[in-house]
């Protein structure tokens, strides 16, 4: 069921940063990928999935990454919320 959660997730963020599913699980460090990684583990571990299942749907998809990654990712996002109210709209947007 969570890696339903997970797939949708992942169609939503693609579609709002508008790149395709193969280029969000590139081993790139393009700010735009690596934002729309960012907002992907930052929804997911809100809904909450753990770390550790994150990084197996994102593993499961061909994006090896670590916890620290997507921690970072989390407080990030976590940071723009509070200084922009325009991500609180994308994240909501995204859900």
């Amino acid at each position: 069921m969570k890696r339903d959660i997970f797939n949708n997730y992942t169609k939503n963020v693609c579609n709002l940063f508008g790149i395709t599913e193969q280029e969000i699980f590139l081993k790139s460090k393009k700010r735009n990928l690596a934002n729309a990684r960012h907002f992907l583990y930052y929804i997911c571990h809100n809904r909450p999935m753990e770390v550790h299942e994150i990084l197996k749907y994102m593993s499961d998809k061909g994006y090896d990454t670590c916890n620290r990654s997507v921690t970072y990712g989390v407080t990030q996002v976590s940071n723009k919320i509070k200084r922009d109210d325009d991500y609180q709209y994308i994240i909501d947007k995204i859900s």
